[in-house]
């Protein structure tokens, strides 16, 4: 059964990548040997047809294979997609199964997208190519038993070093020392794991409920949020910042807005339907979203399907300066489904909600303070 309340808490995740830049990259494959398939996702978003070239990267940053590999025969026709498996793209470039996860640069002439898709073994689906800069706010605390994973990415040509965070838990409060050492040392295209239990070592903390980890700035460091969820697959929470995060020249570049979290206390509500062309045929129901956003920043609620009456509770983390609600999710297990939002706050009044769940549902509504 199909689940239209899927789409609501999804949208945020299934949409990555957006971008006019002429390089854009897929920060996550997994090795085709992995249990979680990766399966990467290019989309000609250009008027004209053209031709996509990748480099691929182990985690280490070294090259694997030749660089600026034409990653398909003919040309990809103007809003056609290119989809490729790990195994293709080993296939690609004539070389073995890799080690851990890698990352490959993707290049073209003109505007596209990158979205990668990991499926787990028992169907689950998550975007894993949503990245941020400088902050991720869902690192789960010592009460949780899923653990937290930050990648940390350098996509520069050069190396970059000392990199230094602070973390805080919901109260806004900080946990362990301010400005500590995270990673010495990250060399050009290198990609390191930073887990949850490892953050508590390095700040000689631990915390309860989720964290925000502050990052020492840098331009060609990326960060990826994912949690490891049912001890199977991985749930990122990097969006919605990375949604927009390549196209630094776009418009997508906020000022700070002239209100704060204390303005966006209250109850929010909002209704949707699924996004005709892009979502599974199957997602017909509109779904009801009301939900309460606290002092604190958090967001968390339930989503209605009104064909089915079938609800389900999630829960989201605004940032600081409430451009942008960054992060939501929700999973049922018994039903084995799973779904991820994201937000931005248009005015104090007035939230856009993207969703996408594990059926292929997606969604894009506004949500209204009442």
């Amino acid at each position: 059964m199909r689940l239209l309340v899927k789409i609501i808490l999804v949208l945020g995740f299934g949409l990555p990548g957006t971008s006019y830049s002429e390089t854009l990259r897929a920060y996550l494959i997994t090795t085709p040997a992995s249990t979680n398939v990766s399966e990467v996702h290019i989309i000609n978003t250009a008027d004209s047809s053209q031709t996509f070239t990748g480099t691929l990267f182990s985690g280490s940053g070294a090259r694997v294979g030749a660089s600026s590999v034409t990653l398909h025969g003919g040309t990809i026709q103007s809003q056609g997609r290119l989809v490729l498996t790990a195994s293709d793209i080993a296939d690609i470039f004539n070389i073995l199964p890799w080690e851990g996860p890698a990352m490959m640069e993707v290049s073209a002439d003109s505007d596209f997208k990158v979205m990668v898709k990991l499926r787990s073994p028992s169907g689950f689906v998550s975007n894993t190519n949503c990245v941020t800069k400088n902050a991720v706010h869902n690192i789960e605390g010592s009460d949780q038993l899923d653990p937290t994973y930050i990648r940390f990415i350098n996509i520069g040509n050069e190396r970059i070093s000392d990199i230094r965070g602070s973390l805080h838990s919901t109260n806004g409060r900080r946990i362990g020392s301010a400005n500590s050492q995270i990673i010495s040392s990250l060399g050009p295209k290198e990609q390191v794991w930073i887990s949850n239990r490892r953050l508590e070592s390095i700040f000689n903390a631990s915390w309860t409920g989720p964290a925000t980890l502050d990052v020492s700035e840098n331009e060609n460091l990326r960060l990826l949020n994912l949690n490891y969820v049912n001890s199977e697959t991985f749930f990122n929470f990097s969006c919605f910042e990375g949604t927009f995060e390549e196209g630094a020249s776009s418009s997508q570049n906020f000022s700070e807005p002239p209100w704060g979290i204390a303005n966006l206390v209250g109850s929010w509500y909002g209704e949707g339907d699924a996004i005709v062309g892009l979502s599974d045929p199957d997602c017909i129901n509109r779904i009801t979203v009301s939900g309460t956003m606290n002092s604190n920043g958090r967001f968390f609620g339930r989503a209605r399907n009104l064909g089915t009456n079938y609800s389900l509770g999630f829960s989201a983390i605004a940032t600081t300066s409430a451009r942008l609600l960054v992060v939501g999710m929700a999973v049922d297990y018994s039903l084995g489904y799973g779904a991820s939002f994201s937000g931005q706050f248009l005015n104090e009044s007035t939230l856009q909600i993207f969703g996408r769940d594990t059926n292929e549902c997606y969604t894009n509504f506004l949500m209204l303070k009442q």
